[in-house]
């Protein structure tokens, strides 16, 4: 992982350089299986995604979310996912609850 040296300075973050497949340093939340191990007891893992309805609609939320999700697949190869998904990823990985609020969810553990 590369750090650039003008990240910004905040009095609670602490930038940590590393290769999170192989451990990840402890931190009051961290930006999964390696994750949930390096959290403190009410730790939590922050993720800023977006998040496919499980219903299709017309929202201006909703195509935004098809909209990027056709992108991740056809550049990246990857999609989005649904609540659900990321419900089952958290608890998979040993979280006890997910809050969703936008497009930031918080994986309590």
């Amino acid at each position: 992982m590369h750090q650039h040296h003008s990240s910004i300075k905040h009095e609670r973050v602490e930038h940590v350089g590393g290769d999170m497949l192989e451990s990840v340093p402890k931190g009051d939340a961290i930006f999964m299986k390696n994750c949930h191990k390096a959290l403190p007891e009410h730790g939590k893992v922050i993720v800023v995604e977006t998040i496919l309805p499980a219903i299709v609609d017309t929202s201006n939320a909703a195509r935004s979310a098809f909209h990027i999700d056709l992108q991740m697949m056809s550049e990246l190869g990857g999609k989005e996912c649904t609540e659900q998904e990321y419900r089952s990823l958290a608890f998979g990985a040993g979280f006890s609850g997910i809050k969703l609020d936008c497009y930031v969810m918080e994986f309590y553990k």
